[in-house]
């Protein structure tokens, strides 16, 4: 059964081969390939690193210092049970208490 098969496709396929070995195939155009030249785009580079080189060297230095931004408000009692209220800025916090945490504080 397999031998038949075998045959039947064998037989198939040479069948298509034969009408494939008659078809011509269309002649292209000859191809002829783009002569680039690296030197054209030599000028090109050297005013794009110009370009580069003056906009680096005139743009303005900014002080870059940072910002104070963050207000800490402190109500401190002294030995004389005084109270005084410090106002202080600065750019960054060490540590954060809520605003209701006196209320936690047990005396």
């Amino acid at each position: 059964m397999l031998d038949k098969e075998e045959r039947e496709l064998e037989l198939f396929f040479s069948e298509l081969k034969s009408k494939d070995q008659g078809i011509s195939t269309p002649t292209l155009p000859a191809f002829k390939a783009k002569s680039y030249k690296i030197w054209r785009w030599i000028p090109a580079g050297i005013a794009a690193a110009l370009v580069a080189a003056i906009w680096i060297g005139t743009s303005d230095k900014k002080d870059e210092t940072l910002a104070k931004d963050v207000i800490i408000i402190s109500l401190i009692e002294d030995e004389n049970q005084k109270q005084q209220l410090i106002i202080e800025t600065t750019s960054s916090m060490d540590i954060w208490e809520s605003p209701t945490a006196s209320l936690l504080e047990l005396n």
